[in-house]
């Protein structure tokens, strides 16, 4: 409970970054198990962006050749999250290799599979020379760590509608990013992790800000919102920096809107656009027609 403590700070400071960090980590374990249950339940990814899965996955690959390679060793438990991540992540994927109505997603999907167990298999052979690839690993998790949720909430902008995303799992990430995020300001991490958090953290409270919207519950959807204005924003700049921190907020409402519009987009690609999410049956249990 004494690891990566800011100098200077109180030891009960450190105390919490590191219990909240556990908590987080063990959430990690459960958060994707309502949406892969809704999906099964409804036989359909409709509504989910098979680039969310793919940036998940990816990500969950990367990190583990990573995990598994820092000197000294990380906990237990850090440890065993990064096999188990890749694996449930492996399962959604799985899910839109086989019913995703799109036919290039569905490949895109099942081939991005293929490679990473070739690619597995082959570090597991060439152990000593993937290693040379750890830290570029590192990087490339929290890169896409960062960005994942934006391609799912640019498809909830477009449909107008959140109903395809299991409430469970949103309400599990919620929490989840609300302790990683107070485990960061309470820490002394590197500099990556401190701007994952905040994107990562930031786009997630959006997207549940836009769940709350698409069913007119208006304040609830301004309270996450403001969130990430009035508690993540000020972290942010205290942790890198008044300039840098002050450039985030912007720099996550661009990446997170497609230009700036929080919930709604000018597409009207979707067939549903406009339509009341009610009214789609998107939670209903009856297997979906390709």
């Amino acid at each position: 409970m004494e690891q990566s403590c800011v100098p200077g700070w109180p030891a009960l400071v450190c105390r919490v970054g590191n219990a909240a960090g556990v908590f987080s980590a063990a959430l990690w374990f459960a958060c994707l198990v309502p949406q892969l249950a809704l999906n099964a339940r409804r036989r359909s990814v409709e509504g989910l962006s098979a680039a969310w899965a793919a940036a998940n996955f990816a990500a969950s690959l990367a990190n583990l050749n990573f995990a598994l390679r820092v000197p000294g060793g990380l906990p237990t438990y850090a440890i065993a999250q990064g096999v188990y991540l890749p694996l449930l992540e492996a399962a959604l994927l799985a899910q839109f290799a086989l019913w995703d109505a799109r036919a290039a997603a569905r490949r895109g999907s099942a081939l991005l599979l293929l490679v990473a167990g070739a690619t597995t298999v082959t570090a597991a052979v060439f152990w000593p020379a993937f290693g040379a690839a750890a830290a570029a690993c590192e990087w490339a998790a929290v890169a896409l760590w960062s960005a994942e949720t934006a391609p799912q909430l640019w498809l909830n902008c477009r449909r107008r509608s959140a109903a395809a995303q299991a409430p469970a799992t949103l309400a599990i990430a919620g929490l989840g990013k609300a302790t990683d995020y107070l485990s960061m300001a309470c820490l002394r991490l590197p500099l990556q992790y401190r701007v994952m958090a905040f994107f990562s953290s930031g786009c997630l409270y959006l997207n549940l800000a836009q769940w709350f919207w698409y069913r007119n519950r208006k304040g609830a959807a301004g309270g996450c919102a403001l969130v990430v204005a009035v508690a993540f924003a000020p972290v942010q700049a205290l942790k890198v920096g008044p300039l840098w921190g002050a450039l985030a907020l912007p720099a996550l409402l661009l990446l997170a809107t497609r230009g700036g519009t929080l919930f709604f987009s000018s597409s009207s690609s979707s067939p549903n656009f406009g339509v009341r999410e009610e009214e789609r049956g998107l939670l209903s249990e009856a297997p979906s027609q390709r």
